[in-house]
């Protein structure tokens, strides 16, 4: 039933959303910014569809690059970089439209891992926004910069216990169903398979993928057990005094072949994987351990200070920490993270593979990247606030005040979902 009823949310804000490209209500540049967008998501919604009928599993690789090509090279992609995104639209709401955009992109993802809720609750942001700007343009009033940023508040905060908990779920319990089921199944003869993840593949991808394929079964397997040995035999002896038994492994997109065969001959010994994952969404961009594998953390933070307050880090922490307490048994068996480097075909065919055993160093690398961090942000706090004693006028200086306030705000976010982590997996 639950189900049905999404569906029918689905469909409702879909055929609604399609009539878009067709209105003349906002005035520009607003409504080209979202006609492109409406197109966007309309595509993503057939792509959806596709999805959910099988048609797209059974496309072509050149085929299920064009429906790429869609996220990756489309219209609305001119709306990304902030910098443009203000040229097109305006100041006061370029930074926002940006963030949007790539926000959205998220739907190609939620489309191919057939994740209806999150894909449902993307399309009625987007009908929540234009609803704002159409109310504005009937009033002939301007739109007012407080709603669109409540509306963006409210939905990060109100979803928040649909993301958080979906993404610790990824990382420390079960993984990506979706992911598994390609490591297993779905690497065939070519690399069309990256196109069933839902994340952007490149040329780049695509050739490491292509170079693991030129490895025989017999190859991948001998290389793997040659490699994992000193660790199986390092990890063996810690293991008579601890029960920690699953790791997360980091790896570039291509190496699926690589990942799957290390897990299964792990798993004989009682050493469970579970593939990493990149965020998805605004959201899960914010987790914890973004922070070591990702290199975005400045963008994450920048859109984060376009809407959130002391009220929305209190809601996060406690959100995460409701999320660790369900998924607490798994957090005390986690043991750390494996790296599969980039491997290159020489003479030798090398493969580098490093792991971290203990969860302690990763821990402490972590830490290390907060703190780095934080004394970035406390420099530019320092800068704001000798800028705010500098005599400007009275706006000036509350303007600045917010933005140390920012700084404050998520400093407390990120030390709390520290706190929270090493709580858990100490336990």
């Amino acid at each position: 039933m639950e189900s049905i009823e999404r569906m029918e949310r689905f469909e409702l804000v879909r055929e609604r959303i399609r009539l878009i490209p067709f209105e003349k209500e906002i005035d520009e540049p607003y409504g080209t910014y979202f006609k492109t967008m409406a197109i966007f998501i309309d595509q993503m919604a057939q792509l959806y569809e596709c999805c959910a009928n099988g048609t797209y599993h059974m496309c072509s690789l050149v085929e299920k690059e064009k429906w790429s090509l869609l996220c990756d090279k489309g219209e609305q992609k001119k709306y990304e970089k902030k910098e443009m995104a203000k040229e097109l639209l305006g100041e006061e709401f370029g930074a926002i439209f940006s963030f949007l955009t790539r926000e959205w992109k998220a739907l190609y993802t939620y489309a191919i891992q057939q994740n209806l809720y999150c894909f449902m609750i993307y399309m009625e942001l987007y009908m929540e926004l234009y609803t704002i700007f159409e109310d504005s343009a009937k009033e002939q009033e301007s739109v007012p910069y407080k709603r669109v940023k409540e509306a963006l508040y409210w939905f990060f905060s109100d979803y928040s216990d649909v993301f958080i908990p979906m993404r610790i779920k990824e990382c420390f319990s079960e993984g990506n169903k979706k992911l598994e089921w390609i490591l297993k199944e779905n690497q065939k003869s070519d690399c069309s398979y990256l196109y069933e993840i839902g994340e952007e593949v490149t040329e780049k991808e695509r050739k490491r993928a292509d170079h693991v394929l030129s490895f025989s079964e017999e190859e991948v397997a001998m290389i793997c057990e040659e490699k994992l040995q000193p660790f199986v035999e390092e990890y063996l002896e810690q293991k008579k005094e601890t029960k920690e038994e699953i790791f997360l492994i980091h790896y570039e997109r291509g190496q699926e072949r690589f990942v799957e065969e290390i897990k299964m001959q792990l798993q004989e010994k009682g050493i469970f994987m579970i593939p990493y994952e990149k965020p998805v969404g605004h959201c899960n961009r914010q987790e914890i351990l973004v922070s070591l594998f990702e290199e975005k953390e400045e963008e994450v933070r920048d859109d984060l200070f376009l809407y959130f307050d002391k009220a929305f880090v209190e809601r996060v922490l406690s959100v995460t920490k409701t999320a660790y307490e369900e998924w607490k048994e798994p957090l005390k068996q986690w043991a750390g993270v494996f790296f599969l480097e980039a491997l290159e075909r020489d003479e030798k065919e090398e493969v580098s593979l490093k792991w971290l055993v203990g969860k302690e160093v990763f821990l402490q690398r972590i830490q290390e990247k907060i703190e780095k961090e934080q004394q970035i942000l406390l420099a530019q706090k320092r800068i704001q606030k000798e800028e705010r004693q500098g005599g400007e006028g009275e706006e000036e200086q509350k303007t600045i005040q917010r933005e140390e306030r920012k700084i404050d705000w998520y400093l407390e976010l990120k030390q709390g979902q520290m706190r929270l982590l090493e709580q858990y997996v100490k336990d």
